[in-house]
Order: structure tokens, then sequence, then C-alpha cells
């Protein structure tokens, strides 16, 4: 399907392909909404790819680097997935503007800066508390490319999301039993 199909562009209404209106939203509008879905998460995953391997490098804890290894090799999948599907549709691959991701991007650049010289268990968990803020922006972004999947009929995309969802969520767990655990380590100290 091109992106003149998801954009309403390429058929004058917006509405031959049978679905008609609901809810006051068109096909159209819905087409519209979910390419942005995909390029906003596509986009996250990225950002996220490239910071990623940085929090490795500046994490004390060999745990927490780790996780941030094993995030950035599964967020590098994900990535992948989704230029899979992506070009699949035909969508453009921009840079949206996205206001709440940046935001949590430059609490990342603040924290790699180095303000926590000195206390590397507060390094960490800040690190950590950032990357899962991300993460749960990506989920987030997954949630609303699936319902709107499902909301399409577009299940042969909607199993692809599912499957990077259900690993951002797997991810999402295992930072927060880290964060526990370096909670445990903070009060103790």
């Amino acid at each position: 399907m091109t992106y003149e199909a998801y954009s309403g562009n390429g058929n004058g209404n917006g509405n031959s392909n049978g679905y008609g209106r609901r809810n006051g939203t068109s096909p159209s509008d819905l087409r519209q909404l979910y390419a942005r879905q995909l390029v906003d998460v596509r986009q996250a995953e990225h950002h996220t790819a490239r910071a990623l391997p940085d929090m490795a490098v500046v994490a004390s804890d060999e745990a927490v680097a780790s996780m941030f290894r094993a995030t950035a090799s599964a967020t590098e999948i994900q990535l992948a997935r989704l230029d899979r599907l992506i070009r699949a549709l035909d969508l453009p691959d921009g840079e949206p503007d996205l206001p709440e991701l940046n935001g949590l991007l430059a609490d990342m650049r603040t924290i790699l800066k180095g303000e926590f010289d000195g206390d590397a268990q507060g390094l960490d968990t800040a690190l950590l508390r950032s990357a899962r803020e991300a993460l749960r922006y990506q989920i987030a972004g997954y949630e609303a490319a699936c319902a709107t999947a499902r909301r399409l009929g577009d299940y042969r995309t909607l199993d692809v999301l599912l499957q990077s969802l259900d690993e951002e969520l797997s991810t999402d767990s295992s930072f927060s039993r880290l964060m526990s655990r370096h909670g445990r380590l903070l009060r103790a100290n």
C-alpha cells in the first residue's frame, strides 16, 4: 500500500474502502494516524538505539551496562522490523517532531555529561530511570499503533508490532527489577 493510500490522498474521498466513518473518524484519518504512529515509534527506537551504547559505557555496574548492551541489541532488531514495515507500507521516513521524546533524550544527555561525579550508584540509577522512561514512551507508541492496526484490520503488521511490544514489556520488567536492586543498594549506603 502506498503512502498516498495511507494519507488518503490517492483515492479522492478517503472512504472508497467500504469502512465509512465511525465515531467521526474516516479510514483515511486512521491511516494517517497509523502512518504517523509507525514513523514516531521508529524515531523513538532510532534515538534510543543511539543512546544505549553510550549509557553502557558510562554505567559503573556491569549488570547495568550489560542490560544496556542487551537492550541496544534488541532495539536494533525492533528498528529493523519497523524499517521493513515502513518500507512495505511505502511511508515517508522523515524526522517527526516528538517533543516528549526530545525531553527524554535531553535528560539522557544531561546524565551522560557526568553530573554524578563520584556517585556510581546514583549515576546507574539515573541512567536506568532515564532509559526506562524512553522505553515506556516506546511501549505507549507500540500500544497505540497496535490499537490502530487492529481497527484498520492490518493484522499482518499487528503481529509484527505485538512481537516488538512483548519484547519491550519484557525489557521494562527487567529494568524494573534492576532499578529495585539499585534502590535497595542506595538505601543501604
